[in-house]
């Protein structure tokens, strides 16, 4: 059997177990999974950065900012499951934001593939942490958007969308279904022995992430110099 911690679920250790399948046990594998879902990550900011930020100097901070300050490189090397967690959520994204923005000018195969990615993408990151969830939020997000910029045809990109509500439909099936999210916090608890979703963790830990980005040294290949 595969176990993992409570807040997440089976989908990180399920790859892990299959690499392990069909290249044999390595304790490093996990890191270099990050590693190669860091980099990843970092093009995947690069592109979605391009769609939503016209200047292109801020384009390369953001990317900068991820691949570089020290909390984002502690995940990038180790073996928790946040860096494949983010990869997903950022293909997610990426994919979502080109099927909405240019879905008028795509030809059938390239939105079939598009649908493709995004349903695979969404569901598999639902499938890795309970809090990825809030995805199935976007289409909402997209909605109020356009109802405040003001943007006509407002009914013909819902109906667009119906490829997204039948997937989100079916992940919230599963989850009613297949998994105790009221179990999974309650273990959560035991195991961290307090209340995982707390504001008092935010303000202990947020001082020391800008506190971070205050020494040169802290940065990506500086650490190994410390």
């Amino acid at each position: 059997s595969i176990e993992t911690y409570s807040a997440h679920l089976i989908g990180f250790p399920a790859i892990v177990y299959l690499i392990f399948k069909i290249f044999g046990y390595s304790p490093y594998a996990i890191c270099f999974i990050n590693l190669i879902c860091a980099l990843f990550s970092t093009f995947l900011i690069l592109l979605i950065s391009e769609k939503l930020i016209q200047d292109k100097n801020f384009v390369i901070i953001s990317a900068g900012v991820y691949a570089l300050t020290p909390i984002t490189s502690l995940f990038h090397a180790s073996a928790v499951s946040e860096t494949f967690s983010s990869t997903f959520i950022l293909l997610f994204l990426y994919l979502y934001l080109s099927k909405i923005e240019s879905d008028t000018k795509l030809s059938k195969s390239i939105n079939f593939i598009l649908w493709i990615g995004i349903i695979f993408s969404l569901m598999f990151a639902t499938l890795i942490k309970r809090e990825n969830l809030l995805l199935l939020l976007m289409p909402l997000l997209t909605i109020v958007t356009k109802m405040i910029k003001g943007r006509s045809q407002l009914r013909g990109f819902i109906i667009s969308l119906v490829p997204f509500f039948v997937t989100a439909l079916i992940i919230i099936l599963f989850y009613l279904i297949f998994i105790d999210i009221r179990h999974t916090v309650k273990m959560e608890n035991y195991e961290i022995s307090d209340f995982a979703f707390q504001s008092k963790f935010f303000f202990i830990l947020f001082p020391i992430f800008i506190k971070s980005l205050l020494y040169f040294k802290w940065f990506s290949v500086f650490t190994y110099f410390l």
